[in-house]
């Protein structure tokens, strides 16, 4: 009898399980009880079915929406027990192994599991091994998403991953997916448990209110306003008068405070577009500013208070809470809306009931349950500045909410920001920043992130919840590496904020200023050395940028604070200004800096596009990535004051030109077929920078180099091909100027002042452009060059560049010279060298005795000769011998030679090469140091040596001999 029922419960229990183990529609058929996770550590198995081979787990279910991966029970790979679950696949494919357990609402998990991987590879960033859980309600219907973990590539070892669940109001169960994302190769999962609580320990809610009160004075200032004090003033009335003045027009006097109303302001009353939402919240924000800042005529003010959060409640039931459907763009639901909300919530935390601070706090969860990942398109992962972005909405939710597990998942999610990254989105180790894939984005994305992370570390510093990943202190090599070099008397270079230069309110000063504004808030929270140099250029460019009439006028108080504070500061020393040449490899830019100006060079490859186009802005990009130079002096309006809005977009200064134009599509990406582009530096103060030019919609190509010595910039050109019938310039120069002012001499004679000068110039040895003190600029001619000189008035407005720009028109004038090539040139070519603040009479002097040799200007190898440094800067577009220095493959390559010391730099601009084969044909000299990449073969008769550059990314390697 009892071996019949024995029979008979295997025969019941076989049938239970085998249900357990079939798909529905993505959902796991079997729900643990509440806090638990069955089989986690599969030792329960059963018989297979589907994609499984062998046995399968139960109480565990599978779907597989692409590919044929193989899904087993591994007994000889595992983290504890006798077996650990695997999915591998030889072709790319996605599989998800999950489970439905029940939860209680509002209570706080930890999820736990170990994962192991095997030559997993993956193309997608989000791609790889990874767990990540979704939010149910009763009836197995999603609610959001809920956090996931890191996705792991490549061969590992068994690592923990932890995820802290903070469960919503209307969530009862939690699906959890051991996820194959769009991989090969093979990963393993182990030890999968869930527990009740966190991590933490009980927090003292003290650390929660020290959090609101910081953000409440990076908000508003308290505690730091001066009464006397004009700027801060200023700028306490500007917001109160955005609230509310004497024409009525303010946010608070437009706002509808009709009961049954149907929206708040009639300007933001659709339900179709979301950047209404953000918009409503913007101005609740200001109007909760005026209400908690100190000085400002509506603080305390009651009626205020009551008119806000009746409208806060009406946004909460009709626009934005954890049941509404996204529509339209999703930043205004992940990003811009929460950071408005928390914001507002801090501000008004102590007149806001908890249940108020609940609803709105379950609101931001249901669109931002897990900042590494996008909410409306969950497979997605975010990086760079929408990370940072989001991960300071759950911080600052974690601060209201009173929630260590949120402050945790804010504060770690933001690790993947804090990696160099060598493809792709980031930051690179040479200091370049990539967005969007392909774009360099410094001063956009970049200053953004930045913006954001100096937030997040001033508001955490000395708190439990300060960033402690190894590799958070790379954000302060990033000033050193990324932003300083691109900074030029408290201005951003145009040549790194992508579609920004379209946007008529935003200029390289006022980039400039919100990076200043962020670098002094980092410093805060730096390392005292780390911080002390950060305020000392910081201070440098605040005493140097004079191109605002008030500084302070855009501020907040407590950036007013810090700023006048640091000028006050005798102890803090402005740095001087850099003496620098930088390659950023990574992003195709070239930057060389000397006390009074610097020079930039904006250039595209096969990895960097040319440009970006998108949302109607930057609707003339179509030579900025050509190898357009940026010269910049003490002329500080140079590219702001309608710059972007006049110039002309097809005879860019540096850039050989046909004036060809493309089509733009949204957030296509143009970029050149040709790998050779970038640069060598030697000792960080010269170098060669190059580019291989290949125009989109259009046949013109040719070679084109620039050679960094001290205070001259030699430009070589050759091999100039093609252009489909139209012709074909070397634009020198392009720049703004004064109307009347600013003369032109050519040869020493003065041209015509007036705007419509247009005329042929023949055997131009040497060229001054007057500053009207405000940066000279010399030009000499090392053969004597035919140009075509102008000067015009060009009218332009910047709704011909940005869709949201003015259709006022404005006029700028601008002198221009240029190399003719005529229609369609057979292997042209140019050469000239820019005198940065040099005079007439210093122009004239170097053309007569110039410190420079041109050793040759072909379609092989460039290179030119510095006879006061004993520079010779060379690039090679293939093999090559010039002046004694042959390289048996594409190289840039900068050599220094004295009576005592020979220094060589070499780099591959192609970043596809594993190799470069020098010989030099120089003797008497002793190896005395170089990099590990270098191996030299001989010094006699010649210097032989070998680099190797395989996965340098253009990076520069440096060898050094002595006598």
């Amino acid at each position: 009898m009892r071996s019949w029922l024995r029979y008979a419960a295997c025969i019941l229990l076989s049938i239970a399980l085998m249900t357990a183990g079939l798909p529905a529609k993505e959902q796991s058929l079997v729900s643990a009880s509440a806090g638990d996770v069955q089989n986690g550590s599969f030792e329960t198995a059963q018989a297979a079915s589907g994609y499984w081979t062998g046995l399968q787990p139960a109480f565990w279910s599978h779907w597989v929406p692409a590919g044929a991966p193989a899904l087993s029970l591994d007994s000889t790979v595992f983290y504890e027990g006798t077996r650990s679950l695997k999915i591998s696949s030889v072709a790319t494919a996605r599989a998800d192994v999950l489970q439905t357990v029940e939860v209680t609402p509002g209570e706080n998990y930890t999820l736990r599991g170990w994962i192991k991987t095997e030559a997993l590879q993956s193309g997608l960033s989000y791609g790889g091994a990874f767990i990540r859980t979704q939010y149910l309600n009763s009836a197995n219907v999603k609610i959001s998403d809920g956090p996931s973990s890191v996705p792991i590539k490549g061969t590992t070892a068994w690592s923990e991953q932890t995820l802290q669940l903070v469960i919503p109001a209307n969530v009862t169960r939690v699906k959890i997916e051991l996820f194959y994302e769009s991989a090969t190769g093979s990963a393993w999962f182990d030890a999968i448990s869930i527990s009740t609580g966190t991590i933490q320990p009980p927090v003292d809610p003290s650390l929660f209110q020290a959090l609101r009160d910081k953000r409440l004075l990076q908000l508003t200032g308290n505690g730091r306003y001066q009464p006397a004090d004009m700027d801060m003033n200023a700028a306490i009335m500007a917001v109160a008068n955005r609230v509310s003045n004497s024409s009525a027009s303010g946010y608070w006097d437009t706002l509808n405070k009709q009961s049954g109303r149907s929206f708040l302001w009639s300007d933001l009353s659709s339900t179709a577009e979301s950047s209404h939402v953000t918009g409503a919240y913007g101005r609740l924000k200001e109007m909760a500013l005026a209400y908690a800042t100190e000085g400002s005529p509506l603080r305390g003010n009651e009626t205020l208070l009551q008119d806000l959060i009746h409208a806060l409640d009406w946004m909460n039931v009709n626009r934005y809470n954890e049941t509404t459907s996204v529509y339209k763009n999703w930043w205004d639901w992940e990003i811009g809306s929460p950071q408005h909300l928390n914001d507002i919530v801090v501000l008004l935390f102590d007149r806001l009931t908890s249940v108020q601070v609940g609803n709105y706090n379950r609101a931001i969860d249901r669109f931002v349950p897990d900042p590494s990942r996008r909410t409306v398109q969950p497979a997605l992962q975010e990086s760079g500045a929408n990370l940072a972005d989001k991960s300071f909405v759950v911080v600052l939710r974690g601060a209201t909410g009173l929630s260590a597990a949120k402050l945790n998942q804010g504060r770690d999610a933001l690790s993947p920001v804090f990696r160099y990254v060598t493809q792709g989105d980031g930051f690179y180790r040479d200091g370049s920043f990539v967005q969007h894939g392909y774009i360099a984005y410094t001063g956009s994305y970049g200053t953004v992130l930045l913006d954001r992370l100096a937030d997040m570390f001033d508001l955490l510093h000395q708190s439990p919840w300060m960033p402690t990943d190894p590799q958070a202190g790379n954000v302060y090599r990033w000033i050193e590496d990324s932003f300083e070099p691109l900074m030029v008397k408290g201005a951003m270079m145009d040549m790194v904020r992508g579609r920004a230069t379209s946007r008529e309110s935003s200029t390289d000063h006022t980039t400039g200023r919100g990076a200043i504004r962020s670098i002094l808030r980092l410093a805060q929270a730096a390392p005292v050395i780390e911080g002390d140099r950060m305020k000392s250029a910081a201070k440098s460019w605040l005493l140097q940028d004079t191109s605002f009439d008030n500084y302070y006028v855009g501020l907040s108080v407590y950036d007013i604070d810090i700023i006048k504070g640091l000028l006050q500061d005798q102890a803090v020393l402005p740095r001087a200004e850099l003496s620098k040449y930088h390659v950023f490899a990574g992003m195709d830019r070239i930057v060389h800096s000397r006390p009074g100006f610097a020079m930039g060079i904006s250039m595209s490859s096969n990895r960097i596009a040319s440009y970006e186009y998108g949302n109607g802005e930057n609707k003339k990009p179509w030579h900025t990535g050509n190898g357009m130079t940026y010269l910049y002096n003490d002329d500080l309006l140079q590219y702001s004051d309608g710059y972007w809005a006049t110039a002309d977009m097809l005879r860019l200064p540096g850039t050989t030109t046909d004036h060809a134009q493309a089509p733009l599509a949204d957030w296509n990406y143009y970029f050149s077929s040709k790998p050779w582009v970038g640069g060598a530096s030697l000792e960080g103060l010269y170098g060669a920078a190059g580019m291989e030019l290949d125009m989109q919609n259009s046949t013109l190509t040719g070679k084109k180099s620039w050679f960094f010595f001290d205070n001259e910039i030699v430009a070589l050109g050759t091999g100039i091909t093609g252009g489909d019938g139209r012709k074909v310039e070397t634009i020198v120069e392009n720049r703004k100027v004064q109307s009347g002012g600013q003369a032109l001499t050519v040869n020493g004679v003065a041209q015509p002042a007036q705007a419509g000068w247009n005329s042929a110039l023949s055997d131009v040895n040497w060229a001054h452009l007057s500053g009207d003190g405000k940066g000279d600029i010399g030009y000499y001619f090392p053969r004597p060059a035919q140009l075509q000189g102008m000067r015009e008035a060009r009218t332009g407005t910047w709704s011909e560049v940005n869709n949201g720009g003015s259709t006022i028109p404005v006029t700028r004038e601008y002198v221009s010279l240029a190399f003719q090539h005529g229609v369609n040139p057979n292997i042209g070519f140019y050469s000239y060298v820019l005198l940065p603040n040099a005079d007439a009479a210093t122009t004239q002097s170097y053309s007569e005795s110039p410190d420079i040799t041109v050793l040759s200007n072909g379609t092989s190898v460039q290179s030119v000769r510095e006879h006061t440094l004993g520079i010779t800067a060379i690039n090679y577009w293939a093999s090559a011998v010039v002046d004694g220095i042959a390289s048996k493959q594409p190289a840039s390559v900068v050599v220094k030679e004295t009576d005592t010391e020979l220094v060589i730099a070499v780099a591959d601009p192609t970043q596809r090469q594993s190799a470069i084969a020098m010989e030099l044909n120089r003797t008497g000299w002793t190896l005395a140091s170089a990099d590990s990449t270098v191996t030299v073969q001989q010094v006699s008769p010649s210097i032989k040596l070998t680099v190797n550059v395989a996965g340098a990314k253009g990076g520069t390697h440096t060898i050094r001999f002595t006598k």
